[in-house]
């Protein structure tokens, strides 16, 4: 039986990483003007070395020259398949954006305003099976679930998004669950407001009895283990 990824740094590559890899097929962006009240709209597309079509969206042209990514684009992979699709104001996500595994597949969406991720991100497997889903509430809390391959829960929780050093971060706070592929719980806990473990955490074997039961404090460190044996019934 497969045990369930605990760390919630797998959730942070997956959720706010996820859309950087997958940016590769498109052209680089440019940092929006400062003044955008004087611009021509102007179509853009650039080719892979044989030919086929990489990318194609709009810009605008201002007097100086500086282009940005604005209004709607579309990226293909070089076998032709549509790779990603969205709009840009002024060099910056808005609307709602999807993208595609090079099967066709849907692999993923978020919706933008600005630049600003406001909407449900769902994203999906190369099977088409939903694996993933972060849905924002208020104060920047997304609360966040992601299943097994089979359709099973294989985690849930609420993280909280904070700018560290210019980057958005995801911290987890509140009530987190796990399970694992065959929907029985591997481990229970909760962080508080600063991202650190508190209370007493579970941990489950296969069987769903407890084998280890942590207490930490508020400050996240560990204060108390027990652990317990257990005999598969």
């Amino acid at each position: 039986m497969r045990n369930a990824m605990t760390g919630w740094v797998t959730l942070l590559i997956a959720f706010s990483l996820f859309l950087l890899v997958y940016s590769s097929c498109r052209s680089n962006g440019v940092e929006p003007a400062a003044d955008a009240r004087e611009y021509r709209l102007e179509q853009r597309t650039h080719s892979f070395p044989r030919g086929s079509k990489k990318y194609e969206g709009t810009v605008a042209v201002f007097p100086d020259g500086r282009e940005v990514e604005h209004g709607p684009w579309t990226t293909w992979y070089q076998s032709g398949g549509k790779c990603q699709q969205g709009e840009m104001w002024f060099g910056k996500d808005h609307g709602m954006r999807r993208g595609w595994w090079s099967s066709g597949v849907p692999l993923f969406e978020s919706l933008y305003e600005k630049g600003s991720q406001v909407g449900r991100f769902r994203e999906w497997d190369e099977g088409g099976n939903l694996i993933h889903e972060s849905i924002p509430t208020i104060d920047a809390v997304w609360l966040v679930t992601s299943w097994w391959p089979n359709g099973l829960k294989r985690e849930c929780g609420a993280y909280r998004k904070v700018s560290v050093e210019g980057s958005d971060e995801l911290t987890p706070i509140g009530r987190h669950q796990w399970w694992d592929s065959e929907g029985q719980v591997t481990k229970v806990g909760e962080y508080n407001n600063a991202g650190n473990k508190i209370g007493i955490w579970w941990e489950y074997a296969e069987n769903g009895a407890v084998v280890s039961q942590k207490e930490y404090n508020n400050k996240g460190e560990l204060i108390r283990e027990e652990k317990r044996s257990h005999e598969e019934e």
